[in-house]
């Protein structure tokens, strides 16, 4: 029989692994008045966010992993898929997540930026 502890810390350090390589994937977007949004390191000078959240303009101020102040530009926006693509002034480390097969009742971890060191939990 398998001690249930130890499979359960197994997971919790599987999930906290994880956790701790994605938040180099992240970057707060600034908005008004002190608030940000998440946006997703695709590729080292290109972030996705979501469309429908992203104010109407053309530059924006990302906070980094680690509290680095990037600037980027609207590359371009889809309604229809609530995508939105920045492009970076200047390259950033592009993060290396490897991407499982999603399966159906799997468990997902949702990663988000803090506003303050670009990347939280």
């Amino acid at each position: 029989m398998t001690d249930q502890p130890d499979l359960l810390a197994q997971f919790s350090n599987a999930l906290a692994a994880r956790a701790e390589a994605a938040k180099n994937a992240v970057v707060a977007i600034r908005l008004a008045r002190g608030r940000h949004i998440t946006g997703t390191v695709w590729r080292s000078d290109i972030v996705v966010a979501s469309e429908q959240s992203l104010p109407r303009k053309d530059e924006f101020e990302l906070i980094a992993p680690g509290g680095s102040v990037q600037t980027a530009k609207l590359a371009g926006r889809d309604p229809s898929t609530n995508v939105a693509v920045l492009r970076l002034a200047s390259p950033m480390a592009s993060p290396s997540i490897a991407a499982g097969e999603a399966l159906t009742g799997g468990v997902a971890l949702a990663i988000g930026a803090d506003g303050t060191r670009g990347s939280g939990s």
